[in-house]
């Protein structure tokens, strides 16, 4: 069977055909490309796999602390996260304040000027009528 390879953080992790298994090769199958070990070089072997150990043991230590890391970062940032909706719900209290007070402001000038313009008009029409028979009287 071919290896296979998985990458993580940057490191390079391989394993041969019999991981796990022990298949001959000694130390648990950690490592990749290694040939097979003659029965006599297991003490060697087991100093490597005891080697292969540490080093996944300390890449573990990397990585959980990097893991911890990001989960104070990622706290840090939903406490902001938390305060900024606060604000942003005062905001849109205020923003929603403002619009009521200028529809309103804006409602009652619209309302005063169409009630000035009809009282115009009124006016026209009445001080026309009036204008228009009072010349036809004095004839």
């Amino acid at each position: 069977m071919a290896s296979h390879r998985n990458t993580i953080f940057g490191t390079q992790i391989s394993s041969g055909a019999g991981a796990g298994h022990g298949g001959g090769n000694g130390g648990g199958g950690y490592g990749g490309g290694r040939q097979s070990i003659a029965p006599g070089a297991s003490s060697t072997s087991g100093q490597s796999g005891a080697a292969v150990k540490a080093r996944q043991i300390s890449q573990l230590h990397a990585q959980l602390t990097q893991l911890s890391n990001n989960l104070a970062d990622t706290e840090n940032l939903l406490r902001m996260t938390s305060v900024q909706a606060e604000c942003m719900r005062g905001l849109g209290s205020w923003h929603g304040g403002l619009f009521m007070a200028a529809s309103k402001v804006l409602g009652e000038e619209s309302v005063q000027s169409v009630q000035a313009q009809q009282i115009q008009v009124d006016q026209q029409q009445q001080g026309g009528g009036q204008g228009g028979q009072g010349g036809q009287q004095q004839r």
